[in-house]
């Protein structure tokens, strides 16, 4: 193989996205220990490493490098609630929601924020509560502004355009339009056999647990266990929850197909998480044992076809 300026280029941008990705499991692991065991912790970080949507945070794309610091920002998000006293873990949170709205557009993250801490509200009722949820979601929003803010600035001197990277969607024929298609006949650039192989749960999944969080809010509060009564009021659960569910709604409001990346693999690490939670305090049964195995080996297998059809050069999205 002769390499190139050009072939480096892409292997170094490959090595780099992957070793990001490799690190982002470290702090993902030690997250989910905090709230689940070490075996139920590793097995969700496997699953999220096998998961076919996880190839895209695994290369040269901006969505390594975005989970890498997701990851991290709601590790130091856990410490924050953790020990809010440790005013010097806001500025590290206010630092990570800046980079992080350099790699992405700043809506889902400031959506996160406002309905998280919005439910928190509702739910708890609890002042003392609410006083560190919004000081954690005021660093935050601070942080995404300032970050958006740099980048853009750079647009408004190269394009002319302070709001640009909303302004090129109009490049992608995006409208603000309620697009039911992707519901009833789903399809991708390449047609419709490209479909479920993963945007049931790249779409669907968030738009699914938001649907049984709320049955379990709204519903069957009082006949459930404490353990799910807890779940309900913590803003880590809300804040990735509808992180996830925020770019499902983005794909739903502004186009009728499924489209690679732009597929909002971006809320993959918040959905895995919040799924985790979620999977914690349900409680044992067969139904979940049986749900995790599904979704382990069928993520393994379409992996092993997804990377076969990339080295052949195929469409996979």
């Amino acid at each position: 193989m002769v390499f190139t300026s050009h072939s480096s280029l892409i292997i170094a941008s490959n090595l780099t996205a992957f070793m990001l990705f490799l690190l982002a499991l470290v702090p993902m692991f030690r997250l989910l220990r905090g709230f689940t065991s070490d075996n139920v912790a590793w097995a969700w970080v496997a699953l999220y490493s096998l998961n076919p949507n996880s190839m895209f945070h695994a290369l040269a794309y901006s969505e390594s490098l975005f989970a890498f610091l997701l990851i991290y920002y709601l590790t130091e998000t856990v410490g924050y609630f953790k020990n809010s006293a440790k005013r010097i873990t806001l500025v590290w949170i206010f630092a990570l929601a800046a980079l992080i709205s350099l790699t992405r557009p700043m809506l889902p993250i400031i959506t996160a924020c406002i309905v998280g801490a919005g439910f928190v509200r509702w739910v708890t009722h609890g002042v003392g509560a609410l006083n560190i949820v919004f000081k954690h979601a005021f660093a935050t929003l601070a942080g995404t502004l300032m970050g958006y803010s740099m980048y853009g600035l750079y647009c408004l001197q190269k394009f002319g355009n302070f709001w640009q990277p909303f302004a090129a969607q109009a490049n992608w024929d995006r409208s603000i339009g309620l697009n039911w298609s992707l519901i009833h006949s789903p399809k991708s650039v390449s047609g419709s056999d490209n479909v479920l192989t993963w945007d049931f749960q790249a779409f669907w999944g968030p738009i699914i647990l938001v649907i049984i969080s709320a049955v379990f809010l709204f519903w069957k509060r009082t006949r459930i266990n404490s353990a799910i009564d807890s779940l309900l009021n913590q803003y880590l659960f809300w804040f990735c929850l509808f992180f996830a569910f925020c770019h499902s709604m983005i794909a739903f409001l502004t186009y009728d197909i499924f489209m690679s990346t732009g597929r909002h693999v971006w809320g993959l690490p918040a959905f895995f998480i919040a799924l985790a939670l979620f999977f914690q305090v349900v409680g044992d049964s067969k139904w979940k044992t049986f749900a995790y195995r599904f979704y382990f080996f069928a993520s393994y297998i379409y992996l092993g076809i997804w990377w076969a059809r990339l080295a052949k050069q195929s469409w996979i999205g």
